[in-house]
């Protein structure tokens, strides 16, 4: 979505609560939901108003669709009985629902909030969240799972009220993939990122495919638009024995000029890697 259509208190995942009965109505036996990269931080609120759950203000009325923008009127959530297949998400961050590592603080720029927002989102999200452990009587520890706070809070919303339970994302397309077996066969693993920061290490893709060379011995090499600082293994910064990070967007350049250089930008910075080893970079227009 582009910057300027980003508006993280009105937007919201009804849309994802119709998917989710459009596949009950379909007769699956069961449903993986993958969430990361949304718009969204409702706390999952939309798709359970679409699975049946009420959102109400002080005088009764239905907040629809429960929007961060309503929040402030919401006043009460009546639960309802979410009859669905068995529900799986995939998930690739251990971020929780709230804090300093929760959906608002680290995703909530990203998606439009601005970073002075941060605190007082965050905060009416606890008192929402709140609410609705209250009224589907789940307790309020799924506040704190790991995993709570993808993709704006859905894995929240849809642990505390229809029953839902997380996996790994990295590790299910693992063994889809066979990717363990493939990266014991391999002399070098590559692999790449928008931008490789501590949430990296998290759970996502490329950091656990770094992980899993590590484990087996294997070298690996990631290139990223960007670097954050101190990232390589969580304490040291540069590279490591056995890999290293490349950055391959040039200091200061705009993030719009850096997505329509990425070709060149990541030539240069294979290049700039493959000098690092002491091996000749092919002729330009080269494949291989």
């Amino acid at each position: 979505m582009p910057p300027e259509r980003r508006d993280i208190e009105r937007s919201g995942t009804l849309g994802t609560g119709e998917l989710l009965l459009a596949a009950r109505e379909l007769g699956v036996d069961a449903i993986l939901l993958g969430v990361g990269g949304s718009a969204t931080s409702d706390l999952g609120l939309g798709a359970l108003s679409a699975l049946g759950l009420r959102f109400e203000c002080d005088r009764g009325q239905q907040l629809q669709p429960p929007l961060p923008a309503c929040w402030p009127r919401l006043a009460r959530v009546v639960p309802h009985a979410i009859e669905l297949p068995p529900l799986r998400i995939a998930c690739d961050v251990d971020n929780p629902l709230l804090g300093s590592r929760g959906a608002a603080s680290v995703y909530g720029p990203q998606k439009g909030l601005r970073r002075e927002a941060v605190a007082a989102f965050d905060a009416a999200a606890g008192r929402v969240a709140e609410l609705l452990c209250a009224a589907v009587g789940s307790g309020t520890g799924v506040l704190t799972a790991p995993g709570s706070g993808a993709a704006g809070g859905i894995a929240f919303g849809l642990l505390a009220a229809a029953g839902a339970q997380l996996v790994p994302g990295s590790a299910l397309v693992d063994a889809w993939l066979r990717l363990e077996q493939r990266v014991a066969a391999a002399d070098w693993v590559l692999t790449g990122e928008g931008r490789f920061d501590a949430s990296s290490w998290a759970g996502k893709g490329p950091g656990a495919l770094v992980q899993t060379a590590r484990r087996l011995g294997r070298r690996w090499a990631v290139f990223a638009g960007t670097v954050a600082r101190g990232v390589v293994q969580r304490g040291s910064s540069g590279s490591s024995a056995d890999g290293t990070l490349i950055a391959i967007t040039a200091r200061g350049e705009p993030l719009p000029a850096a997505l329509a250089r990425t070709p060149e930008n990541l030539e240069r910075g294979v290049r700039r890697w493959l000098r690092g080893l002491g091996g000749a970079p092919p002729a330009r227009g080269a494949r291989g």
